[in-house]
């Protein structure tokens, strides 16, 4: 008899898409009580980052909420989620007024993203809204991420 390591945790190619759906999904009811206009764009290849799903499913609810609550209704707020030169990023861009860049981190604590191995951009335009962008390096192909 050969012995088996054991693990904690089942493997998995998490579905980024997927998760971000089902985020989305999550909270659509309260932005439709809102008023808001969830638009979600997503790209034709399966995405994965080197992170536990339940993380970054956590963060993304936590993203939306935010906006959900502070934005004006009557927003709308495209999401969009795409890969290029080997990164991931998910983007939030709403029509909302725009807010001081102090207070236009979508919610998120730049501490949080980075504790993920991510990285945390807003742009911020008076008048014409805010723009972040959470980004991470993708998976390398093959690579199976840990559920947590």
């Amino acid at each position: 008899m050969s012995a088996q390591p054991a693990t904690a945790h089942p493997t998995e190619v998490p579905d980024l898409a997927a998760l971000l759906v089902d985020a989305v999904t999550t909270l659509a009811a309260a932005a439709c009580r809102r008023s808001l206009l969830l638009t979600v764009d997503l790209d034709d290849e399966p995405l994965d980052v080197a992170l536990p799903s339940v993380a970054w499913h956590d963060l993304v609810v936590s993203v939306l909420a935010r906006a959900v609550v502070t934005l004006a209704p009557g927003t709308e707020v495209a999401l969009s989620l795409t890969r290029d030169a080997g990164l991931v990023t998910l983007r939030l861009a709403d029509t909302g007024p725009g807010v001081a860049p102090a207070a236009s981190d979508g919610g998120v604590t730049r501490e949080a993203v980075e504790a993920l191995g991510g990285r945390l951009d807003v742009t911020t335009v008076a008048g014409v809204g805010n723009d972040v962008a959470l980004t991470w390096p993708a998976a390398a192909p093959g690579r199976h991420l840990v559920a947590v």
